[in-house]
């Protein structure tokens, strides 16, 4: 077993090192995997700087205003911890970026060992060492991991699969109160990281309140410590985030006040149902049990649409509606699971897309009814949870990529069990020199067969497909000629660039910038859109000196000109900066060596010619 694991252990790092190698992942080369990489570590760097805790405001993005970030700290703790590490061997600087480069990865190491505790209670040990190499092998959870990727979601995997061992264990033995306690410890934490956790920990409040109605009284104790520790945890952690000065903010999208309310609800439900079942009133019958039970789910659900109403929002309604419809709309991770091919595409790879993400899912349902049928009563439950699970976050994962990790999860287990089955089966029925070759090839076939439709249709360009590439803008090498003390960086600057660009300029210099990639109301996003998307080049200048802003940045043939383009009638600002015909007032700045060949780049004359 622990050969398997270390052999598992060591895939992941030849997987993170070949992706180095072969430049999916350009740290060797300062390059971070994405805009929220650069921005948090911009973040610690501003934290470590000046030790504002409780601040989250970032005051180089929308000045003079600033912006509020729905991140917390956790992640940001964990960062500055590895930055100061490893500073008196590289400098703090180059500390913080390593630190920031390396942490996914080593969650992904964890998460591993992790899940093979998780699923100790339920799969023997042939399916524990499938297990290992399976879920290195999920696409939705790997890209969660890659090297450089200094994100919150490979700190959600890993609470979610210790919550998903703690719900285990609590199924097959509901009077161990301490594995309750720990799993309201991790619950919160995750909610702390980021409020999507509430998903995964709603399903296991669900599938253990399930079990109690309808099978195991048992369970409202469990219920009750579990509901208990998170609202305690969850207390703690709010206080430790915002400070006593900050306990009344009221926010959806970050640990508030609000997400108190909810579980101080779930804790006075379940000691609600706990009284009631201790006094004997419906505990010996489903019949009144679950009218209990349906009466305080409606009461508590009354009082929180009562209470905080916004809390059953979409928190991505409530952001800014321009963002959300011309940028977001169109990121990569958000797009739906099954599409149609586009302009120039085709349907194989159409086609090939879902098999990639979630093709586990055609082997691992199947196997995963069969086992809630055939299992004993105590195990089958353990089955229905993680059916529970794939009921909820399958539709999400089919909605928007981002989420197929926690399908892949929940599926990752069940389809390991096939597979020490079906290696079983293969022992009873070969001899054993047949066995030591066919067994290895079975395992990487199941390991890897889902990648294989992908690879196949991507064998060469889409019929009709553009035969430009795309233009790099490579803002590691300019950021040197604007942070020059000798020159733009004599003096923080205001700069408007395409907000993909916002995060790495907020990291690698002095400047300020308009905005960001984010879902939260950002005036500057709205402002800065205006003025590039602009037809009446004197109200942009005047928008501009409104602004206070010093520089224009844009990379012209980068995805940037069809983020600026227009059905108005008329030439755009945007597109007099890409011809190289600014306005009057706007001056070219010219840029050093090939940085002209990618870059255009443009001062505000603060008087009219």
């Amino acid at each position: 077993m622990f050969a398997a694991v270390a052999m598992a252990l060591l895939l992941v790092i030849v997987i993170q090192v070949g992706m180095v190698l072969r430049g999916d992942a350009s740290v060797l080369d300062g390059v971070l995997a994405d805009p929220d990489a650069y921005l948090r570590l911009a973040r610690i760097d501003r934290l470590a700087e000046t030790g504002a805790w409780f601040d989250s405001v970032e005051s180089r993005i929308n000045p003079p205003g600033g912006f509020a970030l729905h991140w917390t700290r956790p992640l940001d703790a964990l960062i500055l911890g590895g930055a100061y590490l490893g500073s008196p061997f590289l400098g703090f600087d180059k500390a913080l970026f390593w630190s920031g480069a390396v942490v996914s990865p080593l969650l992904q190491l964890l998460s591993l060992i992790a899940l093979v505790w998780a699923s100790r209670p339920v799969l023997p040990r042939l399916c524990r060492c499938l297990l290992a190499f399976f879920y290195v092998a999920q696409p939705g959870i790997l890209a969660m991991f890659i090297m450089g990727r200094a994100d919150h979601h490979g700190l959600l995997i890993l609470c979610c699969i210790l919550l998903l061992g703690l719900t285990i264990r609590l199924l097959l033995n509901p009077d161990d109160l301490g594995n309750a306690v720990w799993a309201g410890l991790v619950a919160a934490f995750a909610i702390w990281i980021n409020v999507e956790a509430l998903l995964f920990v709603v399903v296991t409040i669900a599938a253990l309140g399930l079990f109690w109605l309808l099978v195991e009284a048992r369970l409202a104790r469990a219920c009750l410590v579990y509901a208990a520790a998170i609202l305690a945890s969850l207390g703690a952690a709010l206080l430790a985030e915002r400070g006593v000065a900050g306990l009344g903010d009221y926010e959806i999208d970050r640990l508030s006040i609000a997400h108190i309310v909810l579980f101080a609800a779930n804790f006075i439900y379940w000691a609600a149902m706990d009284l009631v079942q201790r006094r004997g009133r419906g505990s010996s019958a489903l019949g009144p049990r679950a009218v209990w039970a349906g009466a305080g789910i409606a009461v508590t659900l009354g009082l929180l649409w009562w209470m905080h109403p916004a809390f059953f929002a979409d928190p991505m309604a409530l952001g800014d509606e321009l963002y959300l419809t011309k940028h977001m709309a169109n990121i990569e991770e958000l797009q739906p699971l099954f599409a149609a091919p586009g302009e120039g595409g085709s349907w194989p790879k159409a086609l090939a897309r879902p098999v990639l993400w979630l093709g586990i899912a055609l082997p691992a349902v199947p196997w995963l009814l069969h086992l809630m049928h055939r299992s004993p009563g105590p195990e089958r439950r353990v089955w229905v949870f993680f059916a529970l699970g794939l009921l909820l976050f399958t539709p999400f994962g089919v909605l928007h990529l981002r989420w197929v990790m926690y399908p892949e999860l929940f599926l990752v287990i069940p389809y390991a069990a096939l597979a020490g089955a079906l290696v079983a089966r293969l022992a009873d029925a070969l001899s054993e020199n047949a066995l030591s070759i066919v067994r290895p090839l079975v395992i990487a076939g199941l390991a890897i067969w889902f990648y294989v439709p992908t690879f196949a249709t991507q064998a060469g360009p889409p019929v009709g497909a553009s035969e430009q590439s795309a233009v790099s803008c490579p803002l590691r090498t300019l950021a040197p000629v604007l942070d020059d003390p000798a020159g733009l960086g004599a003096a923080p600057k205001r700069v408007l660039a395409f907000i993909d660009f916002g995060p790495e300029l907020i990291y690698r210099t002095k400047h300020s910038v308009f905005a960001i990639p984010n879902h939260r109301r950002q005036p500057g996003f709205t402002l800065g859109y205006g003025i590039m998307t602009a037809t009446d080049f004197g109200r942009a200048r005047d928008d501009l000196l409104l602004a206070g802003i010093d520089l224009i940045l844009i990379c012209p043939g980068s995805v940037e000109g069809w983020f600026y383009s227009t059905e108005e009638p008329g030439r755009t600002l945007y597109q007099t900066l890409a011809a190289d015909e600014p306005p009057a007032f706007l001056e070219p700045i010219a840029l050093p060596g090939v940085l002209a060949e990618h870059f255009r780049l443009f001062s505000l004359r603060k008087s009219a010619e």
